[in-house]
């Protein structure tokens, strides 16, 4: 009666991510300044896996697939694709207050067409020193 098992798997994963960034930083006057950076995003995730069992082995101790009698099969492919653009603003007081503003958009592959967007936004306010003074 033949008898074992040999199981294998081959998984690939491949992710590719790209990022555009520009970063801008002016004083508008002695008491205001602006500290900005918009920039874009590109990724790229590439899966694929097969997996192998095979039962009833013919030979003891050799163990190739093609030497079994029962093989059960199974693989599968994923990929997605995601563009995202974000930005972020910054604007400060006399280096004590702060007001931020940040948002990204992304754009995936993987979504339906309903909700491939998907908007983030994140406004912040900031006081970067607290000052007591006593007159």
């Amino acid at each position: 009666m033949a008898d074992g098992l040999l199981s294998t798997s081959n998984r690939t994963n491949t992710i590719t991510d790209h990022n555009l960034n520009a970063q801008f930083n002016k004083n508008l006057t002695d008491n205001f300044n602006v500290d900005a950076i918009i920039g874009a995003n590109l990724r790229s995730d590439n899966l694929e896996r097969t997996f192998t069992n095979s039962t009833n082995q013919f030979v003891y101790g050799l163990f190739t697939h093609d030497n079994f009698i029962t093989h059960n099969n199974f693989s599968d492919k994923f990929d997605e694709k995601l563009f995202g653009a974000f930005a972020s603003a910054t604007l400060g007081y006399k280096n004590f207050l702060y007001v931020n503003l940040q948002g990204r958009n992304d754009w995936t592959s993987t979504l339906e067409k309903e909700t491939i967007l998907s908007f983030i936004q994140v406004p912040v306010f900031h006081l970067s020193q607290l000052r007591l003074s006593l007159v």
